[in-house]
């Protein structure tokens, strides 16, 4: 007779979609897992079509809690603490939370199920300059932190900084897992050198340096090259006036779905990041996913997975003349550095980024909030 699977209540919602969808297929082998995702009325949902076919392959169990008023109205309050009392009843061995639903949701989790057998999942310690709700979302994750005992990050950089805002804690560190997207039906294109921004755009993301840079490096080597640009944006004409040479940009400037993103990386050679700021990024993780050397900020969210010319390159975060020195680079180097740039990175994700080895992080931490 097979050991009794401890029993874990795993809450999110589709904003982190692409990291759960991936981890608890294995996880779920390990542990009796229902996982509760609470949505906003009529949002889309990632991964939908095939929810269900994974639970029933993998064994886990899914439950869609809807709200239907904003995050402010007295309603989603109540919402949070009927739902979070029913999630008491259920006596769960575990409750693993990513910190979610300002400013209701923590207060009431603490206030209601405590922090004896609950982990915090945190994927912005250090909220990124730019982003949305920023002050509200500092002081959000500041309460949180003060308030539950265990908690897991996407880095150790975030690790650290939880840490050093409070060193009595338990936090441990997972990796994202490889967000595999699906095999693109099409050829790359290896005549023209293709250069990838992919991801909601934000302020901090500084999609007027990519602009830019890659101008300026038309400009210097007379070299005709691509640069797409896939992502919803909310003030797009800002950066449109930016351009000059319209033959450079490939604009996708529309919310991408799941379907896209295998030819979206299928058809480009470099991934480019060149944030102000950030805690970490998914779409790097799924640049790696595809063999993709990623171009980005000399920040410890990426400088964990990037190895200088090797699988990708650094600079300084946000430098326009950084990241014009590196296009230029690439424009006169690419035959000969990108075959070995991308078969490097196929090496480094099964090391870091494979499913052994990132649910292995999780089971760690889940031994660590279970045992208390």
């Amino acid at each position: 007779m097979g050991q009794i699977k401890k029993r874990v209540a795993w809450i999110t919602v589709p904003a982190f979609i692409s990291t759960d969808r991936f981890i608890i297929p294995e996880l779920a082998k390990i542990y009796d897992i229902n996982w509760y995702l609470i949505v906003k009325n009529g949002e889309k949902i990632d991964f939908a079509d095939n929810l269900s076919a994974l639970s029933k392959e993998y064994g886990f169990n899914y439950h869609i809690i809807t709200l239907f008023k904003r995050n402010l109205a007295i309603t989603t309050a109540l919402d949070y603490r009927k739902f979070l009392k029913q999630i008491k009843e259920e006596d769960y061995d575990l409750i693993y939370n990513v910190m979610i639903g300002i400013p209701y949701y923590m207060p009431f989790l603490k206030m209601i199920i405590g922090n004896k057998n609950v982990l915090v999942a945190i994927h912005n310690v250090h909220v990124p300059k730019g982003g949305s709700m920023y002050i509200p979302s500092i002081l959000y994750t500041n309460y949180t932190i003060k308030a539950f005992k265990y908690f897991q990050t996407f880095s150790v950089s975030q690790k650290n900084a939880l840490l050093k805002k409070a060193s009595d804690k338990y936090c441990g560190h997972v990796n994202f897992m490889l967000m595999d997207y699906g095999t693109p039906s099409i050829i790359r294109n290896n005549d023209v050198i293709t250069f990838l921004s992919f991801g909601i755009i934000r302020e901090y993301k500084r999609i007027d340096v990519i602009i830019q840079a890659a101008e300026e490096a038309f400009e210097e080597v007379g070299i005709t090259f691509r640069v797409i640009i896939a992502g919803g944006c909310d003030d797009w004409d800002k950066y449109q006036a930016l351009i000059r040479h319209k033959e450079l940009f490939d604009l996708r400037i529309r919310r991408i779905s799941d379907s896209e993103v295998p030819n979206l990386f299928g058809e480009s050679h470099y991934f480019v990041a060149p944030y102000q700021d950030i805690a970490q990024s998914g779409s790097a993780i799924i640049a790696i996913n595809y063999n993709v050397p990623v171009i980005a900020s000399r920040l410890e969210a990426f400088e964990s997975y990037i190895e200088q010319g090797k699988t990708g390159f650094l600079i300084k975060p946000a430098s326009k003349s950084d990241l014009k020195k590196v296009f230029t680079y690439i424009l006169l180097n690419h035959d000969r550095i990108y075959r070995s740039m991308s078969d490097q990175v196929e090496k480094e994700k099964h090391s870091k980024f494979s499913s052994e080895i990132v649910s292995k992080g999780y089971e760690k931490n889940f031994k660590q909030v279970i045992k208390g």
